[in-house]
């Protein structure tokens, strides 16, 4: 599906008096230049852009389209036109223009003009946005790492706390890495580390949050369930592990998965580190007791 499909069309109106081949004032590149580094946000910058150019242009939404995603603003229109933005000769992004009305060839100069002024500042926020999702993320796994975990969760456990609503944490640890290393290489440990990463990625619900945690461990947070339904989703994952394992490494992996929940009987406040602590402690029996095995603190 593309931003154009997801846009609802509006019929056909009349062209505004102050807009036309005669009237239409001329672009001032220095006002487009200054509104278009009012921000770092891909959103925020189409919605700058779209104020500027409807004061020339009968536009009724952008959207934009780029490797890692898309955005929009306003609505559709039954004429849509798209403009590759481009610089350095690499193009960074599509532009897809919707108008109630077919553009006049004056206009569609002006969206010339101003789709090339465009290009440099949709470039910058982009590459903010992904150092900023770099910052996040692990690497190897795609998930989220560490430091945002230790940030995500105390929110996640306030937001459950003030709604009356549960929360788990599972924390798996995959059985035997090191002998995974030793006996593979540690080119496979890390196929093994990142099809965890992809396991999870695909078993998870939306609302889920997956982080690696380090090494082999990884964290997984369940917004909105019980210990019943944190215990099914821990099975579903190290089912699916298993079975991906032996078909895409050609040998098996197992993880050990302890699980803690939020509220707890009898216990008035759950902090993040406490929470953890137990998820931890119930893995460490998980795997003292002899792996590939889900336990709940």
């Amino acid at each position: 599906m593309t931003v154009a499909d997801t846009l609802t069309p509006r019929a056909p109106t009349t062209r505004p008096a102050w807009l036309g081949t005669a009237v239409s004032p001329p672009l001032d590149h220095f006002a487009l230049l200054w509104a278009l580094q009012q921000s770092l946000d891909p959103v925020e910058l189409l919605a700058l852009f779209s104020r500027c150019l409807a004061r020339h242009v009968p536009i009724e939404g952008l959207g934009l389209t780029y490797p890692e995603g898309a955005a929009q603003t306003g609505d559709g229109g039954v004429h849509v036109s798209d403009w590759p933005l481009v610089t350095r000769g690499a193009e960074v992004a599509v532009l897809h223009v919707h108008s109630g009305l077919p553009l006049t060839r004056p206009e569609l100069a002006v969206l010339r003009e101003a789709t090339a002024l465009l290009a440099q500042p949709i470039n910058n926020a982009l590459s903010c946005e992904r150092l900023r999702r770099h910052a996040q993320e692990d690497a190897l796994t795609g998930l989220f790492n560490r430091a945002t975990l230790m940030k995500m969760l105390p929110r996640e456990m306030a937001l459950a706390e003030r709604e009356g609503t549960p929360l788990a944490v599972l924390m798996l640890d995959l059985d035997h890495f090191k002998v995974i290393n030793d006996t593979h290489g540690h080119g496979q440990g890390d196929r093994a580390l990142a099809l965890l990463g992809s396991v999870l990625h695909t078993t998870l619900r939306r609302s889920d949050l997956a982080f690696r945690y380090g090494g082999e461990e990884f964290v997984v947070v369940l917004p909105d369930t019980h210990v019943e339904g944190a215990t099914l989703a821990a099975r579903r994952i190290a089912a699916r592990l298993r079975e991906q394992a032996e078909r895409e490494l050609g040998f098996a992996i197992t993880a050990s998965i302890g699980i803690a929940a939020m509220p707890v009987p009898g216990e008035r406040a759950c902090d993040a580190e406490r929470l953890m602590t137990r998820a931890d402690r119930a893995l460490y029996l998980a795997k003292s007791q002899g792996r590939d095995r889900t336990l709940v603190a």
